[in-house]
């Protein structure tokens, strides 16, 4: 028999596709790669003011989120040819300072940059989020592939990108399609998206769903609007919702939970909706993502208590030693305070904990460890409030309302439906799996855009056709290199107002096979979808403003391979089971019984199967 330490053989591996937060957890708890700056001189400041909004605009104490570099040198270059001799003899010079990358900001001098810097640090990553982030994927990476005995040389090994499409690490190309740190910032979560899409949402009713992703160290919210309109109409006030949790064993243990200082909330009614900016824990991110928050706290957030204040998160107790309960020495976290409250069965448990891996969940190391913060735990709703705020984000600031659709929750532990305003919850049998099955349905993505600064009329409409047809079949290629054929392309058109700064970016229908006038056509839609989508958001229309397109997008897109089977019908009348045991849980502001049931005794609904 193999030992544990023995490289696993890989060669009736197929393929391997992956999501991870690696990313994520390093920009939440700031603990990425160590990076300096190098600027044109004058400039020193320019990434740390920003466009100086103020997202809190009546606090009085503003706070300004770090930058992720640690050192910023100044040079002569940008009116004058570049001075070698400049203070980029002075990067680490300071006592106690230290990075391991360098940026880049302007591609003139990089060369000149380059053999100066051989001396120094290697070249890092142009942008400041991929220095700061892709050497910890990287990394993870490498361990993971040390793992078997051919470092997976022969194994197709795809990965979950931000934009809920794959990308194939091993494919030679250039870093535009590499799977770096800005993309890769919502990899995980990504892959939940993807999995309630592809389980929940039924395209005859077309009845958004929500989704509730809990983690164990993130918070996400998500939204996807196509065929928001049409469904306005077809809503009732009811709202259903898909309960997951990762031990399937233990699946109605958990659902009790109604915890939600973690949790990743996403929304889906049809197609994937894109955002080209984000911010994520104070860092503003310039690439196509699925439109998530995040909120830095999840199941092995830890609690702790400073300066008066009760605090969960970011930093994260790991999985070694883990939470308090884990008999391992660790800290409290939120799977203590699940404990604690009942939420959480330890005979359910399997003996797994402890140095030897033998022994049962510690419920006692648990109570002793809470004694002192047992106020402020009772106390959980601020961050259920937490959560609540990122999920009505959706409505308060997009005029989505969470009444008009289904709640679906992956992941560890139930949701905050009550609070949102969701009334009804769908429990998918293979909850614990959406994030792993979506990323196994997802798509191979080649992603690519172009800067055109036009204002959208009839006259500039032919420009766009033809950049559409040239930017498609740039991405064709580039999926066609890595052995696809099953191609087709989204098409996008950043616009906005003119003399406005808040673009929104619409999709269009275009097809390079159909007639140019009838392309036209769609372009005009294109303007009338911009202009309903411009007033949901922001209330209003700027009349007689020409609309100007910042750039457009394709999206190549090619079949992974892996085909859905339809739904099968399933369902039971809940009422028709039997608890298999009671105990005493805390609800909300008070103790009281509930009933636990063995999911033996539920049919299930939307069991979806996937065949290869």
């Amino acid at each position: 028999m193999k030992g544990l330490t023995d490289s696993i053989y890989s060669e009736r591996i197929s393929w391997i596709r992956m999501g991870t937060t690696i990313a994520t957890n390093a920009l939440l708890e700031r603990n990425g790669e160590r990076i300096a700056l190098i600027i044109t001189k004058g400039f020193k400041d320019l990434l740390y003011i920003g466009n100086q909004s103020r997202p809190k605009i009546f606090d009085f104490d503003i706070k300004i989120p770090p930058v992720l570099y640690e050192e910023v040198v100044e040079v002569d270059e940008r009116v004058i040819p570049f001075d070698e001799s400049c203070q980029m003899g002075e990067i680490g010079r300071e006592e106690k300072t230290s990075f391991n990358k360098v940026i880049v900001e302007k591609e003139p001098i990089e060369n000149d940059v380059r053999e100066i810097l051989k001396s120094i640090k290697s070249k890092g990553i142009n942008m400041c989020a991929d220095a700061y982030l892709t050497p910890k994927i990287k990394e993870y990476i490498e361990k993971f592939e040390a793992g078997f005995s051919d470092r997976l040389r022969s194994v197709r090994v795809e990965f979950m990108q931000s934009d809920g499409g794959l990308c194939n690490r091993n494919h030679p190309s250039n870093l535009y399609y590499s799977f770096c740190g800005s993309k890769a910032i919502l990899s995980g979560p990504a892959g939940g998206v993807k999995g309630i899409a592809s389980t929940a949402y039924d395209k005859t009713l077309k009845r958004p769903v929500i989704g509730f992703d809990m983690g164990g160290t993130s918070t996400d919210v998500d939204s996807s609007k196509h065929y928001w309109r049409n469904c306005m109409d077809l809503m009732d006030s009811s709202t259903l919702g898909v309960i997951s949790v990762r031990s399937r064993n233990y699946f109605f243990s958990s659902i009790f939970v109604a915890l939600v200082w973690y949790s990743n909330v996403s929304r889906y009614s049809g197609t994937l909706e894109h955002v080209m900016e984000t911010t994520t824990a104070g860092v503003t991110i310039q690439a196509p993502q699925l439109d998530i928050n995040t909120v830095a706290a999840g199941g092995g957030s830890m609690l702790s208590f400073s300066n008066g204040i009760f605090v969960v998160g970011p930093e994260s107790v790991g999985a070694h030693p883990g939470p308090v309960c884990y008999r391992k020495g660790g800290s409290l976290s939120i799977t203590d305070a699940n404990l604690v409250l009942g939420r959480i069965l330890p005979e359910y448990f399997p003996k797994i904990f402890g140095p030897k891996s033998n022994e049962a969940l510690d419920s006692d190391a648990s109570y002793t460890a809470m004694e002192k913060l047992t106020r402020h735990i009772n106390d959980y709703l601020g961050k259920n409030e937490n959560s609540y705020r990122k999920s009505t984000l959706l409505k308060r600031t997009r005029c989505f309302f969470r009444s008009h659709a289904h709640r679906i929750i992956y992941d560890r532990y139930r949701s905050v439906e009550y609070v949102a305003g969701i009334r009804t919850v769908l429990i998918h049998k293979y909850s614990s799996l959406l994030s792993a099955y979506g990323i196994a349905l997802a798509e191979v993505v080649s992603e690519v855009q172009e800067p055109v600064n036009l204002v959208f009329s009839q006259d500039t409409m032919p420009i766009f056709v033809e950049r559409f047809k040239v930017l498609s079949k740039r991405a064709e290629e580039h999926l066609i290199e890595q052995g696809f054929d099953s191609i087709h392309c989204e098409h996008f058109l950043h616009m906005r107002f003119a003399k406005t700064d808040c673009a929104i970016m619409v999709m269009s229908d275009y097809d390079s096979q159909v007639a140019y006038f009838c392309f036209l056509c769609e372009l005009l839609n294109v303007w009338q979808a911009f202009y309903a989508d411009y007033k949901r958001e922001f209330g209003f229309i700027l009349e007689n403003r020409e609309i100007v397109i910042d750039d457009i997008r394709v999206r190549g897109i090619a079949s992974s391979g892996v085909k859905i089977e339809d739904c099968i019908e399933s369902t039971s009348d809940p009422n028709s089971a039997k608890a298999v045991t009671y105990t005493r849980t805390f609800f909300e502001h008070n103790c009281g019984g509930a009933s636990m049931f063995s999911d033996y005794y539920f049919k299930w609904q939307y069991s979806s199967r996937y065949l290869q």
